[in-house]
């Protein structure tokens, strides 16, 4: 009987171990993505366009917990707004962010769905109402009375209409669209593409108002790691070199890209040693990166010197 007991511990001791072992498998890396709003509605004069976005950092699944699905990402900062871009100034402007809505819309999709119009200094936004699916769906996040009046304000407020002002940057609440003004139709996936390609890709995140050190601070080691190493996505490379990096002084860089270098002809080496294509691809890959960040770098020293 003891033996029995024994075993049965024993048993769930190593089942928690084995689930703790599989839920803290994660790259330390960050990625960062950014989705756009399938509508972007546009001033009439052609000069500013508004439109959704979330951006989101996360972490992806590293060793065993990649198998056998792949393992899921975990989400390290989510956030949804509506913008609108200046043409002439070549400027984004945030003017509201949804974040009264995150216990009802935990995902992207219903932010990426939302009603937009542009008349003249005004931009109007909505979310599509809330169905039962939703709202049963929320429930899950409900732990206390807080929680439960945060959803039911959530689920009113799919209801209305929301209003800005870009001269006084104030918003008002109002019940139905005015008679002049429609709502933006859909676009195709060609056109949001050709038309983040024309104006959009410049924007950094800074600019979406995501600053590494304050939404989710890791050591300048790895910050360095990113760069060197090649870690994360090029929109979480990137944001390192721009934020971070570039404030390094001139010693640290130069011994980033001593390790890069070291790096490079490790990659190389092993490719030549191999006949796994994988290894070739790697190094192929990373002499391209290498060239690139690389002048990058070099041209963070002499803009800070």
């Amino acid at each position: 009987m003891k033996k029995t007991i024994r075993y049965k511990r024993n048993f769930i001791t190593t089942g928690i171990i084995i689930l703790l072992f599989f839920s803290s498998c994660r790259s330390p890396y960050l990625n960062i993505s950014t989705d756009y709003s399938y509508r972007y509605a546009w001033k009439k004069d052609s000069s500013a366009f508004a439109f959704t976005a979330v951006n989101r950092l996360y972490k992806m699944p590293a060793g065993i917990s990649k198998f056998p699905d792949g393992g899921k990402s975990k989400t390290v900062y989510f956030d949804a707004a509506v913008y609108y871009f200046d043409i002439k100034k070549e400027k984004l402007y945030r003017i509201a962010d949804f974040k009264d809505f995150f216990i009802l819309y935990p995902r992207k999709q219903n932010y990426l769905n939302s009603e937009l119009a542009f008349n003249d200094t005004l931009i109007y936004y909505k979310f599509p109402d809330a169905n039962d699916f939703d709202i049963q769906s929320a429930k899950k996040y409900v732990h206390d009375k807080e929680d439960s009046v945060k959803l039911i304000k959530a689920v009113k407020n799919t209801s209305k209409i929301f209003v800005y002002q870009i001269n006084t940057k104030k918003t008002i609440i109002i019940n139905a669209l005015p008679e002049n003004v429609s709502w933006a139709d859909k676009n195709s996936f060609a056109y949001l593409k050709n038309l983040r390609k024309s104006y959009l890709k410049n924007i950094s995140c800074a600019d979406w108002s995501i600053i590494l050190k304050d939404v989710y601070p890791q050591s300048n080691r790895r910050y360095k790691n990113y760069i060197i190493y090649k870690k994360g996505n090029e929109l979480s490379r990137n944001a390192v070199l721009k934020q971070l990096v570039s404030q390094f002084d001139e010693n640290q860089i130069r011994k980033m890209i001593v390790k890069m270098r070291k790096n490079k002809e490790k990659l190389s080496r092993k490719a030549l040693k191999s006949i796994s294509y994988k290894n070739k691809m790697n190094a192929d890959s990373y002499n391209t990166y290498y060239v690139k960040t690389v002048k990058e770098l070099e041209n963070s020293i002499k803009n800070n010197h």
